[in-house]
């Protein structure tokens, strides 16, 4: 039996997990557009050696995840349920238009309502929530660092590559947006 914590996380890591594969297997392969298919294979490669590379360098790291989560370590689920409600309604306000891979639909218009009135990659900034709430969870600072540094590298890169394609798609007004609003992180990045 889980204790409490243990098993609200992995219900909620499930339930991300759930989401992100109805999203692989309903939400990609688009074919209009200008689109890069390619780098969500290594955004999900960095999500799994992430995850998985921290608990297999670090197996000290599985033995505190293991403890019983103090009313401290109970902060992780502000980053879970956050992270994964911010994902799914970034998913939501894009509606037709979201895709795993990068790209610009011919009818698809710059979305500046919502989340995205602030940032411009809101669902990126969910799944890097999560994977903090992750990191944090294993109680190991070098096993936390891995499990949170390869997904943040990964969506870095990513970002990069997909505002170039918004640019290019939108010109001017993807330029204009891009100085009214955060990146990433509200009032920081």
């Amino acid at each position: 039996m889980f204790p409490l914590g243990h098993g609200l996380f992995w219900i909620t890591v499930l339930g991300w997990v759930s989401f992100e594969t109805y999203l692989w297997l309903f939400r990609s392969h688009r074919k209009a557009g200008e689109m890069e298919r390619t780098n969500k294979y290594l955004v999900l490669a960095a999500l799994c050696m992430g995850f998985f590379g921290g608990p297999l360098l670090f197996p000290q790291s599985v033995e505190r995840f293991l403890r019983p989560f103090s009313s401290l370590r109970l902060f992780v689920f502000a980053f879970l349920f956050g992270g994964l409600l911010i994902r799914i309604l970034a998913v939501r306000e894009l509606g037709s238009y979201f895709s795993l891979d990068l790209g610009v639909h011919s009818a698809q218009k710059l979305c500046a309502r919502g989340l995205y009135a602030h940032i411009r990659h809101p669902g990126y900034l969910g799944i890097l929530l999560i994977c903090l709430g992750i990191a944090l969870a294993l109680s190991h600072w070098p096993a936390a660092m891995v499990a949170f540094t390869l997904p943040l590298c990964a969506l870095l890169y990513r970002i990069h590559l997909e505002e170039k394609i918004l640019v290019r798609a939108w010109g001017e007004t993807y330029l204009q947006y891009q100085r009214v609003t955060y990146r990433l992180i509200p009032y920081l990045y």
